[in-house]
């Protein structure tokens, strides 16, 4: 005798078979993107300089992803109250471009870049400033801040230029505002 399977009975085999064998997720074509979290910032600072005195800097800087890109410029002096009494004095604003750590409370960077020189040179025997012509430097820059706050942080910025007229450099303690995590 032979037996026969109802189509009913063929169904409900099929239908237990892929329940008892498959997961009860189900998978599909949508693609994870992975999160892109670009900061942005200003900073400022205050500190010394390799000319002897007084150096500054400041600066607008963009993060994406582990790439950096910045605005920056110093200001150097030969001594403390150059502006006023006489003394050499170089000022750098540049384009700078590098790479920087992305942790939750440090930003850490390196950067390189081209930049404007100018400034003036004293003369002490005649107590005169003399002007001297722009020209081309390489700026060199490494940060590092501890966010404190989401939007604000707080660390030292070391800088140096690089050019034919004096080359300089120096550090600043200062401080950073924007979207930095």
């Amino acid at each position: 005798m032979k037996k026969s399977f109802s189509p009913y009975s063929l169904i409900a085999y099929t239908i237990i078979f892929f329940l008892s064998s498959e997961s009860t997720s189900v998978y599909g074509q949508y693609e994870v993107k992975p999160k892109t979290n670009n900061l942005y910032w200003i900073h400022a600072g205050l500190g010394s300089s390799s000319l002897g005195s007084l150096g500054a800097s400041a600066g607008l800087g963009i993060q994406l992803n582990n790439l950096i890109l910045s605005l920056r410029g110093t200001a150097n002096a030969e001594n403390y109250l150059a502006i006023f009494s006489g003394g050499d004095e170089f000022f750098d604003v540049g384009l700078l471009v590098g790479i920087g750590a992305r942790k939750q409370k440090v930003h850490a960077s390196f950067s390189v870049g081209i930049a404007r020189v100018t400034g003036s040179r004293y003369i002490s025997g005649e107590r005169v400033d003399i002007d001297i012509d722009p020209t081309i430097g390489f700026p060199i820059e490494v940060q590092l801040f501890h966010k404190a706050f989401r939007s604000s942080a707080i660390g030292l910025n070391f800088y140096w230029n690089i050019n034919r007229e004096k080359s300089f450099g120096g550090f600043t303690f200062g401080f950073m505002f924007g979207k930095l995590r």
